[in-house]
């Protein structure tokens, strides 16, 4: 979990000394700060990616990595009130991290790993399938193209109607498969914090104590 500390520190430092409406008014600040950091992490870090354009942006088919960017349960403790962002655990150890943090990543229980292209991808980003599911793909073989990449080729499965279980369309890259890749982080800690301090001073410096 990432969290950011709230100033002036003279504030948290008189913390026992608020009234219990001041408490609860600061509790809700920092549950809409938290919601606006994630509102900035996912539109910053996960959307606007589109097929053919170069982008710093995290693919749609991570969606349970977005899914999982979610503000941190507000707790009141006897030092004041805590509050953050959280990551799911399945993706974030590999694109949260310091700038220049790597990590390679290999097949468990497979020889490759099977990484979708356009074709195999729905509009959204979504993967249609797995690489050797036969009620997906048809007509599949593999290919080297001439920078040695093993690729699988193939066609769409129809899935529904008179023609489901038949072919459609052409043959088309589909997968690339590799022994292992290296994937850069793409989320940096040090940025995402800026953000979400400045963001919570503000509504701290907007909120009425009254």
């Amino acid at each position: 979990m990432i969290t950011v500390e709230i100033e002036p520190k003279e504030l948290i430092k008189k913390f026992d000394k608020l009234t219990p409406k001041i408490k609860v008014k600061l509790k809700t600040l920092v549950g809409v700060s938290g919601r606006e950091w994630q509102s900035y992490v996912r539109k910053k870090y996960f959307t606007g990616w589109s097929w053919g354009k170069k982008s710093n942006k995290i693919q749609n088919r991570t969606t349970n990595m977005m899914k999982n960017v979610r503000p941190a349960k507000v707790k009141v403790t006897s030092q004041g009130i805590e509050g953050g962002l959280t990551f799911g655990p399945m993706y974030a150890k590999i694109h949260v991290g310091p700038k220049g943090q790597t990590t390679k990543i290999v097949p468990k229980a497979k020889k490759w790993l099977t990484i979708p292209l356009q074709a195999a991808m729905t509009g959204a980003g979504v993967v249609r399938g797995n690489a050797p599911d036969s009620s997906v793909w048809g007509n599949t073989f593999f290919q080297r193209s001439k920078k040695g990449n093993l690729i699988l080729f193939g066609q769409r499965v129809m899935q529904k109607g008179k023609k489901a279980g038949q072919t459609t369309g052409q043959i088309v890259p589909l997968f690339l498969l590799k022994k292992s890749v290296t994937v850069k982080t793409r989320i940096h800690p040090e940025e995402i914090m800026a953000e979400g301090k400045k963001n919570i001073i503000k509504n701290l410096q907007e909120m009425s104590f009254k």
